[in-house]
């Protein structure tokens, strides 16, 4: 399944590669890889590395998984959604993808600051 997303991708012109079990999706120097594995059983997830957000591609639009993890990295190329890294006082890092800057704005807590990576 990593090689048909790989293939999907290039055929998008979106830089990835395929690093053992991983597919590593290369989408701006300002942000870093996301990361894309899938099981025994073909259940696609996508994350970055030592953030606690992800998602599944069966929770993106679209029937076919390569086609949808595509989607998905193309709308973040293209502006529709964005790579956010937000930052707590006590240090830790959470690094996720949103369509709502405001919103997640709106739920800062007092100290935390919000990045906006893509």
């Amino acid at each position: 399944m990593l090689e048909r997303i790989h293939e999907e991708l290039a055929r998008r012109k979106i830089a990835s590669s395929i690093q053992g079990e991983v597919l590593r999706v290369h989408l701006k120097e300002s942000c870093p890889d996301l990361r894309v594995t899938a099981d025994p059983d073909d259940d696609i997830s996508l994350f970055f590395q030592g953030s606690y957000w992800h998602t599944h591609a069966d929770l993106l639009e679209g029937d076919d998984p390569a086609e949808a993890v595509a989607d998905f990295c193309s709308a973040i190329l293209a502006g529709q959604l964005h790579v956010i890294r937000l930052s707590s006082p006590d240090g830790s890092l959470e690094i996720r993808i949103t369509d709502d800057l405001e919103d997640e704005r709106s739920m800062l807590e007092p100290g935390e600051t919000l990045e906006i990576l893509s």
